[in-house]
């Protein structure tokens, strides 16, 4: 696999970047250089975990952020997860990010549900958000790395956070696929300036794409593997057949284990229920 090969979408690997530009305005060159270096990071060896790390480190830069979270969409849950961090100091407080995932029904209520932002989510200490107790309970601990010494009245509550402190989230949109993930930075002081924030947004355009394209090219691996091992079981039972490769399997079992019977369960998943297959021998017995 190569960078190029990895990154393209349509033909193009920057394209969300140029859209995120025409629409947005101009990025400038320091804030570019950033979120172009993304592709430096990228190789065939290349983890989902420390692709998403390097993303994080780069939202600390850009944004100024005092530590980022990479959030990665599990549409079996639907859900968001944490995933990868900059700048999160302590391992409870990660624990503790890692412990409250963000529903798809959060996220929606927090975007605008079907919506595609094109810069940033802003959230400030008095935003009307933290009125939700449920987005407020998934927001917190976002937001407790940097407001333990500020908060006064616990965890559950928006005033305990300094009231200096803003979330950015930035979602990870990948054009035709939709929202594979979140990138959340928290930072102090004066809020996040335009540049900055249509700067992130390229970042989390590009990333969302090499994401996107990571997932691809791993479960093409896995599915590689996958079809390497059956053929090495079928070269020793002289099959390829699925149906005739499990019953052989099925009757070499008892040989090894020196078993009388063996049988294998299955999920039947129209009919949501377990099965059995049992080798059948050659005159139908």
């Amino acid at each position: 696999m190569t960078v190029a090969a990895i990154g393209a979408t349509n033909g193009d690997p920057v394209s969300p970047l140029r859209e995120r530009r025409r629409t947005g305005g101009e990025i400038p060159a320091q804030y570019l250089r950033r979120v172009l270096s993304l592709s430096a990071s990228l190789g065939p060896e290349s983890s989902l975990d420390s692709f998403a790390g390097r993303v994080a480190a780069l939202a600390c830069e850009i944004g100024d952020f005092h530590h980022a979270v990479i959030y990665l969409f599990d549409s079996a849950d639907d859900a968001f997860y944490a995933e990868a961090r900059h700048g999160v100091e302590t391992e409870d407080d990660w624990q503790e990010i890692l412990a409250m995932p963000i529903p798809r029904r959060v996220y929606d209520r927090l975007m605008g549900e079907g919506s595609h932002l094109t810069a940033p989510l802003v959230i400030r200490r008095n935003s009307p958000a933290f009125a939700d107790p449920e987005v407020a309970g998934c927001l917190m601990p976002l937001l407790l790395p940097t407001s333990h010494a500020g908060a006064v009245n616990g965890p559950g509550s928006s005033q305990g956070i300094a009231s200096d402190r803003t979330l950015v989230l930035a979602p990870l949109d990948v054009p035709g696929r939709g929202v594979v993930g979140l990138c959340a930075g928290v930072r102090s002081g004066k809020a996040s300036s335009p540049v900055q924030l249509r700067a992130l947004a390229a970042l989390a355009a590009q990333g969302a794409v090499f994401i996107e394209n990571i997932h691809l090219y791993r479960a093409q691996l896995e599915e590689a593997a996958v079809s390497s091992a059956l053929l090495k079981v079928a070269g020793a039972l002289g099959t390829t057949d699925v149906d005739t490769l499990v019953e052989g399997t099925l009757s070499m079992l008892p040989r090894l284990f020196g078993a009388q019977f063996a049988g294998l369960l299955y999920l039947d998943t129209r009919r949501v229920e377990l099965r059995m297959l049992e080798p059948t021998e050659p005159d139908g017995g």
